[in-house]
């Protein structure tokens, strides 16, 4: 389950729907990708006449190549899809959805969204390099470990990083921002490590907490960390598909 949009989010889905399938055919859909990897910023796309701006036509076919080429992507794949779930932001025209989902979901609140996406993410959630949106959900997940009720209910937070947008502060050079990046690999230890040493007063299980925090890139170690927690998960959305939300844990689906 991803927010449904370009990059990471679309890289998701696209090895979602690649994954148990011939390598030469992960190969040619990807060297469809490459062509256009990235799909442009159409704020101001349309002027006050409601015509596309003048300055925005070479965007606009750029990002008419970028879902054409998602698109024949997609239509390469035979059989049917592994089943994933994009909820886009729907509130943001310049923000295109990708088409690699199997399922679509729509809220009206951005809020809304965002709030639907941490609390139904029980096996845990990779960030990539975001913005607000991201940095809210990142603070709601931190909310939900905060008063997760023992060791197992804290989920894993992932902060996939290859060239340390987590872990350095910003290069800010008088009003030019040279690398824009937002160091949190302290901040959010830090923050939970207080917590859940006022709930767990115990050292054990304050480490088992903290182990499912990671700042890094290395597949090994994400997957690692991710399996481990997959028997609490697996069991919440047991629970989940039986309607019975209040056995999940600190009843993540239903929080008022």
């Amino acid at each position: 389950m991803t927010g449904g949009g370009p990059g990471i989010m679309e890289a998701a889905h696209f090895g979602v729907v690649f994954s148990g399938r011939n390598a030469a055919k992960f190969d040619e859909a990807l060297a469809f990708l490459k062509g256009t990897p990235r799909f442009p910023d159409l704020d101001g796309l349309i002027d006050s006449d409601g015509n596309v701006a003048p300055d925005m036509e070479g965007k606009l076919i750029q990002a008419r190549d970028w879902l054409a080429a998602s698109l024949k992507t997609r239509s390469i794949v035979e059989g049917e899809l592994p089943v994933s779930l994009a909820i886009p932001t729907w509130l943001y025209g310049a923000e295109p959805t990708m088409p690699f989902a199997t399922h679509y979901g729509k809220y009206f609140q951005n809020s809304i969204r965002e709030e639907a996406l941490v609390n139904n993410s029980r096996a845990g959630i990779v960030y990539g390099h975001g913005g607000g949106g991201t940095l809210r959900e990142i603070f709601q997940d931190v909310e939900l470990n905060f008063y997760a009720k023992q060791p197992k209910d804290f989920t894993p937070m992932i902060f996939f990083d290859k060239a340390g947008f987590w872990t350095s502060e910003p290069d800010i050079k008088g009003t030019v921002v040279v690398h824009d990046r937002i160091k949190l690999d302290q901040v959010v230890p830090n923050i939970l490590r207080t917590a859940r040493l006022k709930i767990d007063k115990d050292d054990a299980k304050v480490k088992e907490c903290l182990d499912k925090i990671y700042f890094g890139d290395v597949y090994d170690d994400i997957d690692r960390i991710l399996r481990a927690h997959a028997p609490t998960a697996q069991s919440n959305r047991a629970f989940a598909l039986n309607a019975q939300p209040l056995k999940v844990s600190i009843s993540r689906i239903n929080r008022a």
